[in-house]
């Protein structure tokens, strides 16, 4: 990360560096647009696989991006080395 973000590694809830307020907003999104995605499909988004059912989690939504999660990373270096957010 460019050295002026002052990234300090990953952390969450709540995320203390703007590198870590873009991949929790950019996650939450994705996770959003999955439980949609699912309940169109007629998948009940809570019944996971990876993730352990729990109330109020959509344990499915959370199997689907783990995928993801490596193009959202690369998505976000990029925008912040671009200087674009």
């Amino acid at each position: 990360m460019p050295p002026a973000l002052d990234y300090a590694g990953r952390n969450r809830r709540p995320p203390r560096y703007p590198v870590n307020v873009c991949l929790s907003l950019a996650y939450t999104l994705l996770h959003l647009q999955t439980v949609s995605a699912c309940q169109s499909a007629g998948i009940d988004p809570q019944l996971g696989l990876y993730h352990r059912p729990a109330i109020g989690r959509e344990s499915m939504a959370s199997d689907l991006i783990e995928t993801l999660r490596p193009a959202i990373d690369l998505w976000v270096w990029e925008q912040l080395q671009q200087a674009t957010i």
